[in-house]
């Protein structure tokens, strides 16, 4: 399990060093070439690559491709002031727990968690005994 964060996090170094870091030897990296790195972004690929490797033995290539294929962090997005909004209220949590309450606010267009459920019921595979 470690060797496997430790593999993602030379994948996170080896990225910034090839796509964000300007070598003043090289003419091709020049400033005015290289993109913004988007370092929270950046991140937040590398946490869910993380996540996934150590919990479903696979990392969903979050970091691979610098991008989200199953539009996950774009789903928290919208959902974070809903989620806020029921922290706050606890009733409105118990409302969301009702079935067909759930299947309304189902959204649907899988995406998202609902795209990634499908490893999720992968039969798993204890890697730590």
């Amino acid at each position: 399990m470690e060797a496997d964060v430790d593999m993602l996090v030379m994948e996170l170094v080896d990225k910034i060093r090839d796509h964000y870091v300007v070598d003043p030897h090289n003419p091709e990296t020049i400033v005015e070439r290289m993109p913004l790195l988007d370092f929270g972004r950046l991140t937040a690929f590398f946490t869910l690559d993380s996540i996934s490797k150590v919990a479903f033995g696979e990392q969903l290539g979050f970091l691979t491709t610098e991008s989200d294929p199953y539009g996950h962090l774009e789903m928290l997005q919208e959902m974070e002031s809903t989620m806020s909004l029921a922290a706050n209220i606890p009733y409105l949590t118990f409302i969301t727990q009702i079935r067909w309450v759930q299947s309304l606010l189902k959204p649907s267009e899988p995406r998202g968690v609902y795209k990634i459920l499908p490893f999720v019921a992968l039969p798993f595979k204890p890697c730590c005994i």
